[in-house]
């Protein structure tokens, strides 16, 4: 077996880092925990600016697409991340009424959509928000994820 000859590199190459692809440096910012973990997480959201009122359930999250929901609603969206932080968008829709019927839903049915950032760890991650209600009403939210397991 014949050796390869050593190709000649100038004092200039040697200086330049080496060039990764995207994929490559997206798997090495999965090894030193950049990279929000794919899987099942637990979701407690509380409005806020004033309006009582709070929601419970869980998310997928799996490489930026995350669905989830709880006995009321249910949630479609998308998300990026980068350096411990990320933010994306969700649009949410009621699909079992109330049992209760005083109590009322802040989305009164119709779909609102979300957007969001926050922070991530291993163990979950934070978000603050502003939900759009029937198209012309903004509410704060905030909430809370924890990671329950690979999905």
């Amino acid at each position: 077996m014949a050796a390869k000859p050593e190709q000649s590199r100038s004092p200039k190459d040697e200086r330049l880092p080496a060039r990764r692809s995207p994929r490559a440096a997206l798997s090495s910012q999965a090894t030193v925990g950049a990279a929000m973990k794919n899987g099942l997480y637990s979701i407690h959201i509380h409005m806020l600016d004033g309006v009582k009122g709070r929601d419970s359930g869980v998310l997928i999250l799996r490489d930026g697409v995350l669905l989830g929901g709880g006995p009321y609603f249910w949630s479609r969206g998308s998300y990026t991340v980068g350096n411990g932080t990320w933010k994306g968008e969700l649009a949410t829709n009621q699909h079992s009424p109330f049992a209760d019927p005083l109590v009322r839903p802040l989305f009164a049915g119709a779909e609102a959509t979300s957007g969001f950032s926050g922070t991530f760890s291993e163990e979950g991650a934070e978000v603050y928000g502003t939900v759009l209600v029937a198209g012309h009403r903004s509410l704060g939210f905030r909430a809370s994820l924890k990671w329950l397991a690979e999905a």
